[in-house]
C-alpha cells in the first residue's frame, strides 16, 4: 500500500490512481505539513489504514526562485514551516504512531534540504548575534 499525502489532494488522489493502474494499491490524503495538528492527524488516519511502514519518502518542500536577498520574510517562514518543520512533524508522529516498527524496521528518507537549511539558519543566527 503506497499513501500519498499533499497539500493538493487532487495531487495525492492522481498519484495514488497512477500507482493503481499498474496493479498497485494506493490511498490519498490532503496535508498541509507545515501544520503540526494536519500531520498528527493524518499520521492517525494512515494508522488506522495501514498497520506497519516499510518506507517514508519524507520530502515536501518548496524553493523560491528568485535572488535569495529579494526573499519576504513571509516566503522564508513559509520555507521553515514546510521544509523544516514538515519534516520534523512527519518524523515525530511516525515514530509515536509506528514506535516499535519505526525502531526496527522502517527507513525514512527525509528532504535533504531540512539538514542544509537548519545548518544555515544557525549560522546566519550566530552571524546576528555577533
Amino acid at each position: 500500500m503506497i499513501v500519498c499525502w499533499d497539500i493538493n489532494l487532487e495531487a495525492a488522489q492522481e498519484t495514488a490512481k497512477e500507482v493503481e493502474a499498474i496493479g498497485g494499491k494506493a490511498c490519498a490524503f490532503h496535508c498541509d505539513v507545515s501544520q503540526q495538528k494536519d500531520v498528527e492527524l493524518k499520521a492517525k488516519q494512515v494508522k488506522n489504514v495501514v498497520p506497519h511502514i516499510d518506507i517514508i519518502i519524507n520530502n515536501a518542500g518548496i524553493m523560491p526562485c528568485h535572488p535569495f536577498l529579494s526573499h519576504s520574510i513571509q516566503e522564508i517562514d513559509r520555507c521553515i514551516d514546510i521544509n523544516v518543520k514538515g519534516c520534523i512533524w512527519v518524523k515525530k508522529y511516525f515514530y509515536v504512531f509506528y514506535p516499535i516498527t519505526f525502531y526496527f524496521k522502517t527507513k525514512m528518507v527525509s528532504n535533504t534540504f531540512c539538514v542544509h537549511i537548519s545548518v544555515l539558519l544557525v549560522v546566519f543566527v550566530k552571524c546576528l548575534s555577533m
